[in-house]
């Protein structure tokens, strides 16, 4: 794996703690592995202007694209908002990422998924957070045998956008269906 940082910029030391005056930073990590397994590549920019930072994020990882942009106000709370968008290829990569192995037996699937979610709230006090999740696409398919029906047969997705949304400390699901042949959750 790779790895460079450039950071730049300069820090004022008062007598009540620090002061950032101009901090802009760029890390890429290329070409990631872990015990052996391709993981990816991550970009992460940052920028301060005037009283906040400002982030941004580029990342292909296990078959995902992850994007965002993000921000923190230098206020007391460290008010912070961020914007993610992730498109998965493969839900099945995942799943073998982290869940290891198929077990003898388990049920097999695969999909893919698009993802969006909107977060704002004192970095401080999570509990104070408020979000929005949307999922505009989420296809869901067996791999392997299905009997004598074809996998098509049995692959469910949403009908309209998924939305959860956090509201402090409560989340709730606004709307969720998954639709299919013979099939309506």
């Amino acid at each position: 794996a790779q790895l460079r940082t450039h950071l730049f910029g300069s820090v004022d030391l008062q007598a009540d703690g620090v002061r950032l005056d101009d901090l802009r930073g760029h890390v890429a990590a290329a070409n990631i592995t872990y015990e052996n397994k391709k993981v990816g590549n991550v970009i992460v920019a940052l920028a301060h202007y005037r009283d906040r930072l400002n982030l941004r994020l580029d990342a292909r990882l296990l078959e995902t694209r992850v994007t965002g942009t993000g921000q923190v106000a230098f206020d007391q709370e460290y008010t912070g908002s961020a914007n993610l968008e992730t498109r998965v290829t493969s839900i099945a990569a995942l799943r073998r990422w982290f869940g290891g192995p198929p077990k003898a037996g388990s049920l097999e699937f695969d999909g893919s998924a698009h993802a969006k979610l909107e977060i704002a709230g004192p970095t401080a006090r999570w509990e104070g957070w408020k979000g929005r999740l949307v999922i505009p696409a989420l296809r869901i398919f067996p791999v392997g045998r299905t009997g004598d029906l074809p996998p098509e047969r049995l692959t469910i997705r949403n009908d309209g956008p998924i939305e959860l949304t956090l509201d402090r400390s409560v989340a709730r699901l606004v709307r969720a269906r998954m639709t299919g042949v013979a099939t309506n959750l």
